[in-house]
């Protein structure tokens, strides 16, 4: 389909920008290299095994919100079907004669896959998109004390989600529309193609030079956005989507009570426990802040946040991860990513950690800064004459 010019300038195009995504990936791997070692490398197969059953059934997603959960399904499943797809197109550009169109039996089964998979993202997409940028829900907001980094403040994350949510609905609809434009070339519609079929007539009235310029016109759209799409995917909360099922197969596998209480014991080094920068999180903290979809579930069901105080393990996660884009990890946690109110409000109740779609552990973030802060002496009057009572008198009353 795609002429020599064209496929040159789609390969160059390929290069360039794969080496960009390429330098933004090696970013990310050599920060969270930086974190502090943690033991995860256990029963690896097992892990990836059970992770990757949990994400393809939705099942962290749909843990609450079930609406917005379901919207999010069209979106997630339609977009992995897209590999296919995607595949599909590249060999219509590249393989002369290839189509899937007028075909039936696999081909014709994978048509009307991707048909309806299409008006799912689409329909999903643009319920997201109305949700947050028209009904403007109060959970996707902060307590007015919540520490936020400037790319925050200044909408990066609602100007984030506009841009990967017009990508989706560009690259998808453009290659819905490329397929109806097809059908409208062959002059019939395609029963393993309803709904594209459906659109067909709109462009029955065009001559076969403006068709065979649309179709192209669309293809680029459709993969050309992809390409492009590459040097930002490091740096957009859409990478959640590689980094997600790695956060979850190698998050903490001990369940219930076991697990929290691991968290609360566990310490890495007993000569400087807690931490006090970001390079003094263990790594799997580090990678928490790019699995981060920034869905805000976690402040949601946060009692401390609720009650109005400083606290938000959602921009806590968030403020990790615009900093490590923006700098690296040397920072000093309390001047990136939190503030000593919101770290001594924490109730360690869990529920940020178990609500987390994405496997991400805020509330480990802030029993090591409380750890740092001790170490350091520096931990509020209150607290401290709580912990001398301990001591000396083996209770909290001071008796």
């Amino acid at each position: 389909m795609l002429s020599i010019p064209e496929r040159i300038a789609f390969l160059v195009l390929v290069l360039v920008c794969a080496a960009l995504a390429f330098q933004g990936f090696s970013r990310i791997v050599r920060f969270v290299r930086q974190g502090r070692s943690a033991a995860r490398g256990d029963r690896l197969l097992a892990r990836f095994v059970r992770a990757a059953v949990d994400v393809a059934l939705q099942k962290p997603v749909l843990k609450a919100r079930p609406v917005v959960s379901l919207f999010h399904a069209f979106i997630f499943f339609g977009f992995s079907f897209y590999l296919l797809v995607n595949v599909n197109d590249l060999l219509e550009a590249f393989a002369p004669g290839w189509t899937t169109i007028g075909r039936g039996g696999v081909l014709g089964a994978f048509n009307l896959f991707s048909d309806l998979f299409s008006v799912l993202v689409l329909v999903g997409m643009v319920a997201l998109l109305l949700r947050r940028f028209g009904q403007k829900p109060k959970v996707l907001t902060f307590n007015p004390l919540v520490k936020l980094h400037p790319g925050v403040t200044a909408g990066g994350v609602k100007r984030d989600s506009l841009v990967v949510g017009v990508f989706i609905l560009l690259h998808v609809g453009s290659r819905w529309v490329g397929t109806s434009l097809h059908l409208a070339g062959r002059g019939a519609g395609d029963p393993f193609l309803p709904t594209a079929s459906l659109l067909r007539p709109v462009f029955a009235g065009l001559s076969t030079e403006s068709l065979e310029t649309g179709v192209h016109v669309c293809w680029w759209l459709a993969m050309g956005l992809i390409v492009l799409f590459l040097p930002y995917f490091p740096r957009s909360k859409h990478l959640h989507l590689m980094v997600a099922p790695v956060n979850l197969a190698l998050g903490r596998t001990a369940p219930g009570k076991e697990r929290k209480r691991g968290v609360l014991d566990a310490v890495a080094d007993v000569r400087s426990p807690g931490a006090k920068k970001l390079a003094e999180l263990a790594w799997p903290q580090l990678l928490d802040a790019y699995a981060c979809i920034m869905c805000n579930r976690c402040q949601e069901v946060c009692p401390a946040h609720t009650s109005g105080t400083p606290l938000s393990p959602a921009a806590l996660e968030i403020n990790k991860r615009y900093h490590l884009n923006s700098g690296g990890t040397d920072a000093e946690l309390l001047d990136v990513a939190t503030t000593a109110d919101a770290v001594w409000s924490c109730t360690t109740c869990y529920a940020c950690v178990e609500i987390c779609p994405v496997g991400n552990e805020p509330m480990m973030d802030l029993v090591d800064l409380r750890r740092g802060l001790i170490f350091a002496g520096e931990a509020p009057d209150e607290l401290a004459e709580v912990l001398r009572s301990l001591d000396e008198k083996g209770n909290s009353f001071n008796e």
